[in-house]
């Protein structure tokens, strides 16, 4: 990224006119595409069109008389400055780098299909090529080629599913307002989906499993690292494999916030349904009953014949006596006491059993941190925390947990230094309203050069 140039400026110069060149209307756009499409079916073998063959577009895609055609003229001038290229000697039109790239990209992402055995195949041929190097060239080329040659795909099963979930909350919302019966079917396809969709996030899941492995050896690699030039890809990949594994997680969070809603709109579609019924069987009840007399003499209500009579007096059993002294037992409240205790055991077993886990994940940050300020000398702990914050889902608990042990680890510590710049307030993106002050620590002199 070059730190002199002005993207946003770019963008934005005479009229957001570069924006509107990289980004033409939906009318040209689609010419564009339409071109694309042509090219890939083999219709251009010299790479070449004509100005006819744009005006064909205009004519298929939205039927365009002449005179509209002369009104996109000049806009199709535009288009020469990122898209297409003219050649006035010949007078033909060629796609530039650009178009191929954008229209490519376009294809690639509505393509894209669900295949988690393919990103198990990525995941463990990154593995493989990872473990083959053994140079710091072989590092280098793993961290700078084969690991960014995959990334696009990896992202691209999980936008996948996002998509998936998006045109089902569209569907939904495209019949959620609609009184005929066959809203009822439309959810039931959408509650469907939404489970496939579920599935398929376990499966993407489970594929995704190389990635541990992967992790286990750039914790390897990092802790033994003699090359400060991998340092940095080291933790971008760190950060990469977090994200992944994070968004799969967004993924399923989705649905589970999406899943209540569709119970409760099933609730409110049935719920006229159920008012409907029990009011048409009020309505029979009182039509087709009756009051009789039975052989006494005595009005009784007879009910329809459909429905049975209601059983007001139940015989009560002649059941046995048994002294306790013949059939002892314990009493109901001491099982039901120990019942309780056994609960609370498992529940205090269960909450310490949380509280190590969180525990030794804590002391596994440390113990990172203590490495990096090893290898490098020195670390800023607050890009450390930005790291831990992505990695743990935004665990700000057990981040600040991390924070407090550095603190105290490293204080008064005769082989470390611990500084604090109470004038550097340092924000995070993952989240806003959280910042600290700036915290470097650094290997203290003596023991470098011992």
């Amino acid at each position: 990224m070059t730190d002199d140039f002005d993207f946003l400026g770019t963008l934005q110069r005479d009229n957001l006119r570069t924006y509107k060149l990289l980004y033409p209307d939906p009318q040209l756009g689609m010419v564009v595409m339409w071109l694309y499409d042509r090219h890939l079916s083999g219709a251009f073998p010299a790479k070449t069109f004509k100005e006819d063959t744009i005006n064909q577009a205009f004519r298929e895609l939205f039927g365009h008389n002449r005179q509209q055609w002369q009104d996109y003229a000049n806009k199709i001038s535009d288009l020469n400055e990122f898209f297409l290229r003219y050649d006035e000697q010949l007078q033909v039109y060629s796609f530039k780098n650009y178009a191929i790239e954008f229209c490519q990209r376009a294809y690639d992402v509505l393509l894209n299909t669900f295949n988690p055995t393919e990103i198990e195949q990525i995941c463990a041929k990154l593995r493989r090529d990872l473990e083959g190097a053994h140079t710091v060239e072989g590092y280098e080329f793993w961290f700078a080629t084969n690991l960014p040659a995959f990334q696009p795909r990896m992202k691209g099963q999980i936008d996948f599913l996002e998509r998936q979930i998006q045109e089902s909350v569209d569907e939904l919302r495209k019949h959620a307002y609609r009184s005929d019966a066959s809203i009822q079917q439309a959810l039931e396809q959408v509650v469907q989906r939404l489970d496939e969709i579920r599935e398929q996030n376990k499966e993407l899941t489970a594929a995704f499993h190389e990635i541990d492995r992967i992790k286990i050896h750039l914790d390897e690699l990092q802790a033994n690292n003699q090359w400060p030039s991998l340092q940095e890809p080291i933790d971008n990949a760190f950060v990469f494999f977090a994200e992944m594994l994070r968004d799969l997680r967004i993924v399923d969070r989705r649905i589970d916030r999406i899943q209540p809603k569709l119970r409760q709109l099933f609730g409110t579609l049935n719920q006229p349904l159920f008012n409907g019924r029990v009011e048409r069987f009020l309505r029979h009840l009182l039509v087709e009953s009756e009051f009789v007399r039975d052989s006494s003499g005595r009005r009784q209500l007879q009910l329809p014949e459909n429905i049975h009579p209601l059983l007001i007096h139940i015989s009560t059993p002649s059941l046995p006596i048994i002294e306790r002294k013949e059939f002892p037992t314990k009493r109901f409240s001491i099982a039901q006491k120990s019942q309780q205790n056994q609960s609370d055991r498992r529940n205090a077993f269960a909450t310490s059993a949380e509280r190590i886990r969180r525990q030794s994940v804590v002391e596994r940050w440390v113990g990172r941190f203590e490495q990096l300020v090893q290898q490098q000398g020195e670390a800023q702990f607050d890009s450390f925390f930005q790291a831990i914050l992505i990695e743990e889902n935004n665990d700000v608990d057990l981040a600040v947990r991390v924070a407090y042990r550095v603190f105290r680890q490293f204080t008064n510590n005769p082989h470390y230094s611990l500084s604090v710049d109470n004038q550097t307030l340092v924000e995070y993106k993952t989240q806003p309203s959280l910042s600290s002050w700036q915290m470097i620590v650094q290997k203290r002199q003596t023991d470098t050069l011992s």
